[in-house]
């Protein structure tokens, strides 16, 4: 064998083991998690945080919700009062134009004979 085809065998083989560290390389790198774990965790809230958060919020709802009720009762109060307000205006308006109506029937009668 030839010191050229030596030096070709050699280098093919150190080729070929530059491309399989290469690859385990590649496949290690993407199996890992990326950020790791314990710089992921210390994004979480912890349980009892959460609990906390959870119950201030669950409060906070109810409180939003007994607003909105007492809101919806005095709303609905008040278009029942403006609702027969404008019912007794209405009943009025129709008396008077009734009036107006029978004097006027009276005037004309009165006024042919």
């Amino acid at each position: 064998m030839t010191p050229d085809q030596s030096l070709i065998i050699v280098v093919s083989g150190l080729g070929v083991l530059l491309g399989l560290v290469a690859a385990f390389v590649s496949i290690y790198s993407g199996l890992r998690r990326n950020p790791p774990l314990e710089q992921e965790l210390i994004n979480y809230v912890r349980r009892v945080d959460f609990v906390a958060s959870e119950e201030r919020m669950k409060n906070q709802m109810a409180a939003m919700k007994t607003d909105l009720d007492s809101a919806t009762k005095e709303i609905f109060s008040v278009l029942r009062e403006f609702n027969e307000g404008s019912n007794r205006t209405f009943q009025d308006v129709i008396k008077a134009l009734g009036k107006l109506e029978g004097k006027i029937d009276e005037h004309c009668k009165n006024g042919r004979t």
